[in-house]
């Protein structure tokens, strides 16, 4: 195995090379947002209706029931499939609006 370039310590391999010394752990955590309340958030920052222009797209897409955690994917650009779909364009106006970062993002559905 080689060395670490900042002690020169042996590197171990756990999916790839890391330094136990020097690379800290880092949780593998991802935000869950609720659902319900991005909805809300985006009919009382100017969008109305978006809770009903979405819904019943995500019903579609997803088993949606109660206490669920969902992943939304947010189509990235030249991806022509998910493009020609109004309400992914809403799911892309609601991560920006939101601040989330990266294409997808977990949503617990609870009601």
């Amino acid at each position: 195995m080689e060395a670490c370039e900042k002690c020169g310590k042996e590197m171990k391999m756990y999916y790839k090379p890391f330094c136990p010394t020097c690379d800290k752990p880092v949780p593998k955590i991802q935000k869950i947002y609720n659902l319900f309340r991005c909805f809300y958030y985006m009919e009382a920052h100017g969008h109305p209706n978006f809770k009903d222009s979405v819904w019943s797209f995500l019903c579609d897409m997803y088993n949606i029931h109660n206490d669920i955690t969902i992943t939304i994917q947010c189509p990235s650009e030249g991806d022509e499939d998910l493009e020609d779909y109004p309400e992914y364009k809403l799911i892309t106006l609601m991560f920006q609006e939101i601040g989330i970062k990266g294409d997808s993002a977990l949503f617990e559905v609870s009601w």
